[in-house]
């Protein structure tokens, strides 16, 4: 009888710290939440009659810091890592992320990804306009996003904004 007590104390111990050692890994940390955004991207651009803005904002409404970053892709599937406007301008802010590196983002932070395309000469073309993203939460933060890409006609004076289209991320709702 001590035998059979004996082993079935020591079968239930190896379960025991079995389980305790799968649960003292967080669920989390091989886990990365990804959601994916659709961008209309046929809007008005062609380079000195027109051209097209991209405005994306990520919001950090949770209270922990976030690691994440921001993908964007072209109508082939390809990576669109176009970076920003660097300086804010028109009361616009400058852009504070990069399309495919990842990034911090505070608890209570907001960071911008803004870009003209064809606006200039230098300025990426209208090809390259993304047409849909993802966001992948690395770690932490609890985010919202949204943004909107405009289509803007400058040949007239004043110039015309002939398409304005929101960008919904996760129907608008924290994820």
């Amino acid at each position: 009888m001590k035998r059979w007590t004996k082993k079935v104390w020591m079968s239930a111990a190896a379960v025991l710290i079995a389980i305790m050692s799968v649960s003292a890994i967080p669920a989390s940390a091989d886990v990365s939440r990804v959601v994916y955004f659709t961008i209309q991207n046929d809007t008005y651009c062609n380079y000195g009659v027109g051209y097209t803005t991209l405005f994306l904002n990520v919001n950090n409404v949770g209270n922990s810091n976030a690691q994440l970053t921001v993908h964007l892709y072209d109508n082939n599937g390809l990576p669109v890592s176009d970076v920003g406007e660097t300086t804010a301008s028109n009361g616009y802010y400058a852009s504070s992320i990069t399309p495919g590196l990842s990034f911090a983002l505070n608890a209570g932070a907001t960071k911008h990804y803004r870009i003209n395309y064809e606006q200039t000469s230098t300025a990426p073309s209208c090809n390259n306009r993304p047409a849909y993203g993802k966001i992948v939460i690395e770690s932490g933060g609890f985010l919202m996003a949204n943004g909107e890409i405009k289509g803007t006609n400058n040949s007239v004076n004043p110039p015309r904004i002939l398409s304005n289209v929101p960008i919904t991320v996760n129907g608008g709702n924290p994820f």
